[in-house]
């Protein structure tokens, strides 16, 4: 085992260094770093140790691409703020619209420009069948997340069972063993 000096620069800045110890074979190591800009960005890393006789091999470069803070769409029921669930988002980072369920763009292309929709406690009768066939077409063929957060409008009390929604769902609103036999069911 050996010690070294680990260097990263981030666009050609510098943004620090590590001491490290190497043992021979692969060595791994992992560096947390939030890029402040979407876009790409030139990452190198240098290894300096002593009695090093192939210097040259001790420094690498990398490309990465970011997107930035991901765009959230945040449909609730109509009349709800859902203050709550949206500081929450964007406390995280996220770019927030807030929109009641009924005004859910109608067209896979309206959500387009989110990474993400979030249904808080919406039911399935709050969304136009074309909306519902939008977040089916998103989040299938484009691969946008989607967020059910539930509650007493959601899952099988929101009509969500052979809905649309539902087939987008990995969970069943409602379970065939206990169908009809009561008011509650996920």
């Amino acid at each position: 085992a050996t010690t070294a000096v680990l260097r990263l620069w981030l666009d050609g800045a510098p943004l620090g260094q590590r001491a490290l110890r190497l043992v021979p074979g692969l060595n791994t190591y992992f560096f947390a770093q939030a890029m402040r800009a979407a876009g790409l960005h030139v990452v190198r890393a240098q290894v300096i140790a002593a009695g090093d006789h192939q210097p040259r091999n001790n420094q690498m470069e990398a490309v990465t691409t970011t997107a930035g803070p991901p765009r959230v769409l945040l449909l609730a029921p109509s009349g709800s703020t859902v203050p709550t669930l949206a500081a929450t988002l964007a406390r995280a980072g996220a770019r927030l619209t807030v929109l009641p369920a009924s005004q859910a763009p109608r067209a896979a292309t309206g959500l387009n420009g989110y990474d993400a929709t979030v249904l808080a406690n919406v039911p399935a009768s709050a969304l136009a069948p074309a909306s519902i066939e939008a977040l089916r077409g998103a989040v299938r063929d484009r691969g946008m997340g989607l967020l059910v957060a539930g509650g007493a409008g959601s899952y099988a009390m929101g009509g969500y069972g052979g809905s649309g929604l539902e087939s987008l769902l990995p969970v069943d609103s409602l379970a065939e063993a206990h169908a009809g036999h009561g008011g509650v069911g996920l």
